[in-house]
């Protein structure tokens, strides 16, 4: 038997309401507002089971969530309430009059007002921008994003938050973007080493600069914008070597070029008056160049290791990231401000046009806006998360809560308005597989890639024990009606049945080919299900089998998939089972005969998820074509297509009132959906 590491006891159903509480711990409010005002995710041999007691539950009733326009991801798409999640923060810019800031996560562009932090607007989600710059009116904003091989370059109209033209670059990456001052050209840095400067009158390319550079790691115009400084690196004889070439915008011409040792890094500056340059180079030290001569003027030596870095003021002050701090201050100056707010790696810093703010964004979900003069900070946003992908989703027995899985890292929301509260951080191994609540709510079940179990306790948040026995990643769980006994399946083939309130498995269940890739319970908890799937180099399969729990023992193989199970959800009454799969498809079965009822074909790439609704009355399929389907059970008809997310579908699920459904996807986001419109 594989004991619990930590031993627990189970809170009572009567905890349900305190369990779930957000006040369990203090949230993280959507803006922090300080009062100071700114400046203008072996089988062990089998056992005879002893049944367990039964533990009386109350059902508390669930609320239903207050819609919420345009929360933390952005404008949601029709017919949904509510989205989580904005991605991890790229890059921050200040409008040319400092009263707007512009955020560009991993997946969503929004703008703020400084002077408050009110959300002005927000993109549709799954832009993902790399760079981003303002124009000097204040009117466009220009992004940068790259997917793969291709990239393009997205002008957006900074007042309605309107996408107004797209330029193709590919099929390249972009480095870098830059607005000359009068407003009529836009540069744009390119990893194949070239450097184009757009008409921004009729977003066609006016010149190509091409030095024989491998990448280009910044572009910066002149104060009068006939000049273009560019900042790159060679190879010469095998090495790398940074490049600085100054180039005469209307000739065409070269001015000239530096070659310093090593290569560059962002970080590109002319001051006020175009007589000085000042660049970072790969030793994090900054040079400050002749703007006519390129001759070299002063060196700066900073710390080593940056990992971000701003110029502000033409170059004469500067901020640079390493870690969760940030130190700002004048070039030269050996007496830097140290800014230490931020609680995680620190990923975009940007000044205001007048030097006077500094924007920082962080990996912790904040934005802090600083004094640039003092370091005295004035206000911060939270609601951006370095999450990564979206593996699955949990809610909570009473709806109040979504716990949704990504990499070694849990976060959860409150449904009600969507507010970030806490991350549950633990070494998963990797992927957070999948997570469970306990009915009664005071449980919280997660399988990652490193074969074990972990379990945390909701009133207090801790993780409080993990459940051994796998010898591979588990890729389900499920929870008996009680929440005594706990199934998991994993890609070493078994299901095991655990005791939660000793934590011994009770006993291990084998018939598979391939890796179990979903478990369900039966709502009486008399049988268990396991779905066999297909993951690369562990096996294949395409069954499902139902077993006895009592007894351990097999009642029937289930085989009409032509590919692997990816989710398995019985009916409410236990008379239906619903296996979804790789094949397109979702089969209803008869649990009594064993056969299928009906196929559903609805979805024009696999399904990953399904769920029926707590009355029966629909089921969920989430597919990798980026939508969910809502069936009629009577009929077996499509009531409703949903879409909205910019790619697959990883997880749902009903709230326990079903009056609305969570769906989790690749594009980072969570999204809420109304049942009845």
């Amino acid at each position: 038997m594989q004991q619990i590491r930590v031993v627990f006891v189970l809170v009572t159903a009567a905890l349900l309401v305190s369990a779930c509480a957000a006040d369990a711990v203090p949230a993280t409010p959507t803006a922090s507002l300080t009062d100071t005002p700114l400046p203008t995710r072996t089988p062990a041999p089998t056992a005879t089971t002893t049944p367990t007691p039964t533990a009386t539950l109350t059902i508390v009733p669930t609320p239903t969530p207050i819609p919420v326009v345009g929360s933390y991801f952005g404008p949601v798409p029709e017919g949904a309430s509510l989205r989580l999640m904005k991605g991890r923060i790229e890059d921050i810019a200040f409008s040319p009059d400092s009263l707007y800031l512009a955020v560009a996560a991993s997946a969503s562009l929004c703008l703020y007002e400084t002077a408050t932090f009110a959300e002005v607007w927000c993109s549709p989600p799954g832009i993902g921008p790399d760079q981003m710059a303002f124009s000097p009116d204040g009117n466009l904003i220009a992004i940068g994003s790259s997917s793969g091989y291709d990239a393009q370059i997205e002008i957006w109209d900074a007042t309605s938050g309107d996408l107004m033209r797209i330029l193709d670059i590919s099929p390249d990456f972009l480095s870098s973007l830059a607005f000359s001052p009068d407003g009529r050209m836009l540069a744009s840095g390119m990893r194949d080493g070239l450097a184009i400067v757009w008409d921004t009158f009729t977003w066609t390319p006016m010149q190509t600069f091409d030095a024989g550079l491998k990448w280009v790691a910044d572009v910066a115009f002149s104060p009068d914008g006939s000049r273009l400084a560019v900042s790159g690196y060679t190879h010469v004889e095998g090495y790398q070597r940074q490049r600085i070439i100054l180039w005469d915008i209307q000739n065409s011409a070269m001015i000239w070029t530096i070659e310093p040792s090593g290569g560059p890094r962002r970080g590109l500056a002319f001051s006020t008056d175009g007589q000085v340059i000042s660049y970072r180079t790969h030793d994090d030290t900054v040079v400050q160049i002749d703007g006519n001569s390129g001759q070299e003027i002063r060196t700066i030596d900073l710390i080593a290791d940056i990992d971000t870095f701003a110029f502000g003021l033409s170059g004469e002050i500067l901020a640079y990231g390493r870690g969760n701090h940030i130190r700002l201050g004048e070039t030269g100056s050996e007496e830097l401000l140290v800014l230490r707010d931020h609680h995680d790696h620190v990923s975009a810093l940007a000044f205001s046009p007048d030097g006077q703010l500094l924007a920082s964004g962080s990996w912790d979900g904040t934005v802090i806006l600083w004094d640039a003069i003092t370091g005295e900070k004035f206000r911060s946003l939270s609601g951006y998360t370095y999450t990564g992908f979206i593996y699955c989703i949990a809610l909570s027995p009473n709806g109040e809560l979504a716990a949704v899985g990504h990499k070694d890292l849990i976060t959860l929301w409150d449904t009600s308005n969507g507010d970030y509260l806490l991350s549950l951080e633990s070494d998963m191994g990797g992927i957070v597989r999948d997570l469970i609540f306990s009915p009664n709510g005071t449980l919280l079940a997660a399988a990652g890639d490193n074969d074990i179990i972990t379990l945390w306790d909701m009133v207090t948040r801790q993780n409080i024990g993990t459940l051994s026995g796998h010898n591979g990643a588990v890729m389900s769980l499920a929870f008996n009606l009680d929440g005594q006994i706990l199934i998991s399946g994993a890609r070493d083939r078994n299901v095991i049945v655990w005791d939660v309130t000793t934590g011994e498995a009770m006993r291990t269940l084998r018939n598979h080919e391939g890796p179990i890739t979903s478990v369900a319970f039966i709502p009486d908890g008399s049988t268990i299900a396991g779905g066999g799937g297909y993951i690369y180099g562990v096996g294949y399969d395409t069954t499902i089998t139902l077993w006895d729990r009592e007894a351990g023992t097999l009642l029937m193989t289930l085989d009409q998939h032509t590919s692997g199970i990816t989710d398995l959800f019985f009916s409410p009454d236990g008379s239906l089972l619903a296996s979804s799969s790789l094949d397109e498809t979702v089969i209803i079965w008869d649990v009594v005969s064993g056969l299928p009822v009906r196929t559903l074909s609805g979805h024009s790439a696999g399904v990953t998820s399904v769920a029926f609704s707590p009355d029966g009355s629909l089921l969920a399929t989430g597919s990798d074509d980026d939508t969910i389907i809502l069936w009629d059970t009577a009929s077996w008809l499509v009531l409703r297509v949903l879409e909205g997310h910019a790619s697959g579908i990883t997880d749902i699920a009903f709230s326990p009132d079903g009056a609305w459904l969570a769906s989790a996807s690749d594009d980072q986001s969570v999204i809420f959906w109304p049942v009845q419109p």
